[in-house]
């Protein structure tokens, strides 16, 4: 799991989460860490506090900079409770994109298999049919069966590229970090902003925290507005286009105000990317099953009607 250019292992998530838990029981912060078992305890008992042993071991410099205002005001409890509920939904979201990815390429490979098998097995019969009436294939027929034969020819090669390059894509989309799309992120940055205004960040020291959630265009933004806020302007919160006025005038109310506001945007992107979400999938097989059966019904036909036409020559 990242978040920009450094990344939150399992194991350190799971770290911040058992902390959580053993701290809401009343432990102490040096018993809690202990219970953990996380290398953040060697460093608790050399002296550092929380923050210093996280920005140690090279944690998110958002979770090191929202735990150590949360040590300072004595709301460490509070503090973990948002960052784990911010790094529980950047993973559902992450973990819902990669499915959404994985459907259609699922469905890619079945179609493939189907049009693959249909070549290998399926055309020679209709080879065999042509050669009984005593005449050859021509035009698009003759490619068809071209095909079908230089795929029969190497079939333990054309078996063993399509099993390679069915698992490699599957693999990809489970190991690697891709980014979210726009209203996934939108959603995580409010989130993100929300807990630092509540943690008692500045508006520019947490735009430019939370940035690291976000990439290319919208960092270069968030990063924009940081500069405009420190040179004495208002934000004009062109990242969140939709809800700027509205993010506008709640900055003018004051900190809780857009901190409340942040939240709400926060669970409206959330449910606009799920909404998105099920429309691509409710989308995506019709498409793919309209593609799959066109390709197979061109291919049938250009070997149907020609042999129907030597059918009739014949009676």
């Amino acid at each position: 799991m990242k978040f920009g250019k450094e990344r939150l292992s399992e194991a350190d998530r799971k770290f911040l989460r058992n902390l959580s838990l053993y701290l809401s029981a009343g432990f102490s912060i040096e018993d809690a860490v202990r219970k953990t078992s996380h290398p953040a305890y060697e460093y608790i008992k050399r002296g550092l506090i929380l923050s210093e042993a996280l920005s140690a071991l090279s944690f998110p410099k958002l979770i090191i900079k929202n735990i150590k205002i949360g040590e300072e005001t004595g709301k460490l409890k509070k503090v973990l409770e948002d960052i784990n509920e911010l790094i529980e939904r950047k993973r559902k979201l992450d973990r819902e994109v990669k499915v959404g990815m994985i459907f259609p390429l699922f469905l890619l490979w079945f179609a493939l298999s189907i049009l693959l098998a249909f070549l290998i097995f399926v055309i020679p019969e209709f080879k065999g049919i042509f050669e009984e009436f005593g005449t050859t294939p021509t035009g698009m027929t003759k490619i068809v069966m071209r095909i079908s034969e230089v795929l029969r020819e190497n079939l333990f090669l054309v078996l063993a590229s399509f099993a390679i390059f069915s698992v490699l894509p599957f693999q990809l989309i489970v190991s690697v970090d891709f980014p979210v799309l726009r209203d996934h992120i939108s959603s995580l940055i409010a989130k993100s902003l929300s807990i630092c205004l509540k943690n008692g960040i500045e508006l520019p020291r947490a735009l430019e925290l939370s940035s690291e959630l976000a990439g290319g265009k919208l960092k270069e933004k968030m990063v924009d507005e940081m500069i405009t806020i420190l040179k004495g302007a208002e934000p004009t919160f062109s990242l969140f286009q939709d809800f700027s006025d509205e993010l506008k005038r709640a900055y003018e109310s004051g900190s809780e105000k857009l901190q409340i506001a942040l939240e709400g945007i926060s669970q409206i992107f959330d449910e606009m990317a799920k909404e998105k979400g099920e429309l691509i999938k409710r989308s995506v097989e019709p498409i793919f099953f309209i593609a799959v059966s066109s390709i197979i019904i061109i291919i049938v036909l250009s070997i149907y009607i020609p042999l129907m036409k030597q059918i009739m020559q014949v009676m």
